[in-house]
């Protein structure tokens, strides 16, 4: 509705009115005073049908601004919890390489002390046995020679002659 085209259109009612009938003042009156009633109450309807819509309008902006408040609620937790995930993720990737860089470490420690045993033939995989047994053959000699040097070596003054002769069933 075209309020400014609706008021214009009653003035210039008017003035033909007003023209048309300067000889009976009485008649013209109340014409103009039943026109301006309806106009009065065509307009406290317009006003009271917007008033309606002002009502509703407002309403739905209240709704929305009520829902935009949770939303953002919503949003900054979704905010919170998406750098709490990243964060996780980053700090389960760096716990994972330090498992796989101590896993390696220790893979390639046990890997260069089986070379070095190969290598100085203290182990074999069955490739070379024979040096093996010769040098485990070697070390029973030798501890059989060292056993032997100390029994000639044994003064029969010392101690252990001492208490053999003090208490004969005591080492027997």
């Amino acid at each position: 509705m075209n309020v400014a085209g609706v008021i214009d259109g009653y003035k210039k009612e008017y003035e033909r009115m007003l023209n048309d009938s300067t000889d009976n003042f009485e008649s013209f009156f109340n014409e103009m005073k039943l026109k301006i009633s309806i106009l009065t109450a065509d307009l406290e309807g317009s006003v009271t049908e917007i008033s309606k819509e002002i009502y509703t309008l407002n309403d739905r902006l209240e709704k929305i601004i009520s829902d935009n408040v949770k939303s953002r609620k919503q949003l900054s937790q979704l905010t919170n919890s998406d750098a709490g995930a990243i964060g996780m993720f980053s700090d389960s990737k760096n716990a994972y390489i330090h498992k796989l860089v101590a896993t390696l470490l220790l893979v390639f420690t046990i890997i260069g002390y089986v070379l070095y045993f190969y290598k100085n033939n203290l182990i074999s995989f069955g490739f070379n046995t024979i040096s093996v047994k010769n040098k485990a053959a070697g070390l029973v000699n030798n501890i059989n020679n060292n056993i032997n040097n100390i029994k000639k070596n044994l003064n029969p003054q010392s101690s252990l002659s001492v208490l053999k002769k003090a208490k004969p069933n005591l080492f027997s």
